[in-house]
């Protein structure tokens, strides 16, 4: 069974979007968080409610400033974070 729904919620930063998705079982949402002028600020995917993938977030420039991934609630891979100019400030593996 697939279920697709998107909601899309007002708050105090800019606007929330949730995008939903039930596989075998298992929901997967994908939130993404857009300032008050509409750019995107983080990028976010959930597994049945825990932090489960790619996690992205910009600077108010559009630069990455942070990426990485989780699995099950935990970070996994390499996690790293940039400055405003986009140049790697840190890398971490988890």
């Amino acid at each position: 069974m697939k279920l697709n729904k998107t909601t899309n919620e007002k708050i105090k930063i800019g606007k929330l979007e949730i995008e939903k998705n039930i596989i075998k079982n298992d929901e997967f949402s994908k939130v993404t968080i857009h300032n008050r002028s509409g750019k995107v600020i983080m990028v976010k995917n959930y597994k049945n409610n825990q932090l489960s993938g790619k996690i992205k977030s910009f600077w108010p420039n559009g630069n990455l400033r942070l990426s990485g991934q989780y699995l099950n609630g935990a970070r996994s891979g390499t996690f790293k974070s940039f400055n405003e100019k986009g140049e790697v400030l840190l890398e971490e593996n988890f």
